[in-house]
C-alpha cells in the first residue's frame, strides 16, 4: 500500500516476477540495408541541385523478396542518426521542428505519391486481359492527344508514330497508354490495380498507409465527381492515385511473381527468449497468399517482355543505366507531375521506378520514390547499386559515384 504525506492511502503496489519477452528476427538483410542509405542519400542530395527553391527532395527505396515477398531492405531519406535520437535532447527537438525534410517521418512506409508511368505495366495487364488490346494493337502518338479535345488535349513526352505495347512500354508513350486506358475504363482498371496491390495495405508488420486509388469510388466519397479525362489521366498513374513505396514494390514483385501476391513481411521468425522455440516463421512454403490474380500466363509474360524493353532496348527509359547490367532486369520508369501546394503552378517532377531481376527467373523487386526528383536517373543510379549488392556481392564503395546530373 502506498501512502501520502498524511498518512492517507494514495494507491497499491503489486510486485510480480518479471517475464522474458520474445525474441524477433527480421528479414532485412544489413548489407543491403546500408547500401539503399548511401545510395539514397547521394541520389537526393544531387537531385537536390536542380530542385526549385523550397522544394523538399526527398526519397524512399524497397526491396523485396519474390519468393516470400518478405523486406530485404527499406529505407527512407532524410533520415536521423538512431545513436543521438535517445541520448541528445538537443538533436531530437532539431528533427521534430525540421517540418520541411521531416526525417522521422519513414516514406517507405507512410509516404503516399502519384507513381506517374510506374503505372503502365497494370494498365497492360488489365487491357490485355480484358481483350481491349494485344501486343500487336497500335495507337499513333502525334505528341497530343485529341480525343477530347479541345476542351482537353495531354500530351506525350515525345511524337512516337505508329507504337505497340512492346514500344509504348519502352519509350513510356503516353498516347500509347491515353488510348488503351479509355477502352479499358476505370472500372476495369481499378478490379486489376486493386489486386495488383496499389492503393491497398500490404500486410506488413509495422505501421503503413494504404494511399490512394484513383477512381469513382474515391473521388465520390470526397465529393467529387469522375470524368473520361480523369480515366486516361488514371491510365499513367496521374489523377488522385497516391501510392507508397512499399506498394510499388509489392505490386512489382506481383507481377514477377505471376500474378500471385503474398503478404509482406517484415518479421522473419519469433522464438522465445532463449531462442531454442519457434513459435512462428514465414517461409517461402507458407507464405501467406493475399490474391492471386490467375491472369494468363502469355499475358503476364507479354508485360514482363515490354518491361524487359524499357531496360535492353536501345530506345528504353532505363537502357542507359540498367542495360548493360550483369543480370537481365525488366523495370518501369515513372515521372508524375505535381504541382506547387495551392496553386497551379508546376513543382519539380517526382521519378519513381520499379525493376525485378533476373527477367527470366525474379528473385527480388523493388519500388523506388524520389520526391522532387526531376530525372529518373536518380532512381536507376540506386536500383543499380542495389542489384550490384544483391547479385554481385559489392559494397557502396565499390559502386561508382553518381554525378550531380544524374550519370555516373
Amino acid at each position: 500500500m502506498d501512502v501520502g504525506a498524511d498518512n492517507t492511502e494514495t494507491g497499491k503496489s503489486l510486485d510480480e516476477p518479471a517475464v522474458s519477452g520474445d525474441t524477433v528476427y527480421l528479414t532485412v538483410d544489413a548489407k543491403l540495408q546500408k547500401i539503399a542509405r548511401d545510395a539514397l542519400k547521394e541520389n537526393v542530395d544531387n537531385a537536390k541541385k536542380g530542385a526549385k527553391s523550397g522544394e523538399a527532395v526527398t526519397g524512399s527505396v524497397v526491396m523485396l523478396d519474390v519468393e516470400d515477398f518478405s523486406v530485404l531492405c527499406a529505407q527512407s531519406y532524410p533520415s536521423y542518426d538512431l545513436s543521438r535520437y535517445y541520448e541528445d535532447r538537443g538533436y531530437y527537438n532539431e528533427l521534430i521542428k525540421d517540418e520541411t525534410n521531416k526525417p522521422l517521418f519513414f516514406r517507405a512506409f507512410e509516404g503516399t505519391y502519384p507513381i506517374g508511368s510506374s503505372m503502365k505495366p497494370a494498365v497492360a495487364l488489365a487491357a490485355l486481359e480484358e481483350g481491349k488490346i494485344t501486343p500487336a494493337t497500335t495507337y499513333y502518338c502525334n505528341h497530343r492527344y485529341t480525343r477530347f479535345a479541345p476542351s482537353y488535349s495531354p500530351k506525350c513526352l515525345g511524337t512516337h508514330g505508329s507504337t505497340d505495347l512492346a514500344k509504348g512500354m519502352a519509350v513510356s508513350c503516353n498516347i500509347y497508354f491515353f488510348e488503351t486506358g479509355y477502352h479499358l475504363g476505370i472500372t476495369n482498371m481499378n478490379v486489376y490495380q486493386t489486386r495488383l496491390g496499389l492503393g491497398q495495405k500490404t500486410g506488413v508488420e509495422i505501421n503503413e498507409r494504404a494511399g490512394i486509388l484513383a477512381g469513382p469510388a474515391e473521388r465520390e466519397a470526397a465529393g467529387g465527381t469522375w470524368y473520361d479525362g480523369d480515366t486516361i489521366a488514371a491510365s499513367i498513374g496521374q489523377s488522385d492515385n497516391m501510392i507508397t513505396p512499399l506498394q510499388l514494390a509489392t505490386y512489382c514483385a506481383t507481377i514477377a511473381n505471376d500474378g500471385k501476391r503474398l503478404k509482406t513481411h517484415i518479421v522473419k521468425k519469433v522464438t522465445d527468449y532463449s531462442r531454442q522455440v519457434v513459435k512462428s516463421e514465414t517461409t517461402k512454403d507458407n507464405a501467406e497468399v493475399k490474391d492471386e490474380l490467375k491472369v494468363s500466363q502469355q499475358n503476364i509474360n507479354e508485360v514482363k517482355s515490354a518491361m524487359r524493353g524499357v531496360v535492353d532496348r536501345s530506345d528504353g527509359t532505363a537502357n542507359k543505366t540498367l542495360g548493360y547490367f550483369s543480370v537481365p532486369i525488366a523495370a518501369k520508369t515513372g515521372t508524375a507531375e505535381v504541382y506547387k501546394p495551392g496553386t497551379n503552378q508546376l513543382a519539380t517532377d517526382h521519378v519513381t521506378l520499379i525493376a525485378f531481376a533476373p527477367y527470366d527467373k525474379p528473385k527480388v523487386a523493388l519500388g523506388i520514390t524520389i520526391e522532387h526528383g526531376g530525372r529518373g536517373t536518380y532512381c536507376t543510379n540506386i536500383a543499380k547499386a542495389l542489384f550490384d549488392g544483391y547479385f554481385n556481392g559489392k559494397d557502396m564503395d565499390e559502386i561508382p559515384k553518381t554525378k550531380p546530373d544524374g550519370t555516373v
